[in-house]
């Protein structure tokens, strides 16, 4: 493999419209490979990955995930219930993956997403030493926070700045939508940890300080790549796809 020091973690639940054999066949030559999957899916991956013995397998019970007790955020509760449920399953299930990484550097991704053009995202992430996130979509939401938002599709950086991300302790499962349960445990532990009140600052001080932080990586690098949207599979070959335009957003370019 290309990196020995890099992982990449397949989170979700399998897609019949996306071979799980091309990925890995792709991943492997990359890096190590880890699965963190539904228990649904769990006898399918692992006869797939008889094929690929250095693939970790993780098995996850959302039934077990279902007993625990969550705090929906006021400002969310408008939001149907299987919409957040599945924002909470998704922490869920990366955490137990993240639970077997022992590399410095983690990427994040789902299994019904096929990025085939990866090597110079990961270098990317290793040259500047930044979380990397992909602009996969990343709302253009108005209000300061969302400018930096994760997407849950494609990001990277340090495990131990990763694993910050899905610290359910820290978060006292605090639920919201899938694009903002992540970024915001993560953001107000690590500039705590620098001694910064990062929601008590300014709009310009908010905007330089994540600058430092996060890199974003346009989409039109990843080409080409097949993802899941709305349970629909999309195959973007070039970047004047129009459906590229019209489901992935750009609005978080800073640099």
């Amino acid at each position: 493999m290309l990196y020995s020091n890099v992982t990449i973690l397949l989170q979700g639940i399998l897609n019949r419209d996306i071979n799980l054999i091309d990925i890995l066949i792709v991943y492997i030559k990359l890096c190590n490979v880890v699965i963190s999957v539904y228990r649904s899916d769990l006898p399918q991956v692992l006869e797939i990955c008889k094929s690929f013995p250095t693939v970790i397998v993780v098995e996850n019970d959302i039934e077990e995930y279902k007993k625990i007790p969550v705090t929906i955020d006021n400002e969310f509760k408008s939001f149907s219930m299987q919409y957040l449920q599945n924002s909470f399953y998704q922490i869920c299930t990366t955490k137990k993956g993240l639970s077997v990484i022992h590399t410095e550097y983690v990427i994040k991704t789902r299994v019904d997403h096929f990025y085939q053009n990866l090597s110079n995202f990961i270098q990317h992430g290793l040259d500047t030493k930044k979380i990397i996130t992909s602009s996969i979509f990343v709302r253009g939401y108005k209000d300061r926070y969302g400018k930096f938002c994760f997407s849950d599709c494609l990001f990277m950086g340090k495990m131990s700045d990763i694993k910050l991300c899905f610290d359910l302790s820290y978060n006292n499962f605090l639920l919201t939508v899938p694009e903002l349960a992540i970024w915001k445990p993560y953001f107000v532990y690590i500039f705590k940890m620098k001694g910064i009140d990062i929601l008590s600052v300014d709009d310009e001080t908010y905007l330089q300080y994540m600058v430092e932080l996060i890199d974003i990586y346009h989409i039109n690098k990843l080409l080409p790549y097949k993802i899941n949207i709305r349970n629909r599979i999309e195959t973007h070959i070039n970047d004047n796809n129009k459906t590229t335009k019209e489901y992935l957003m750009y609005g978080c370019d800073y640099n």
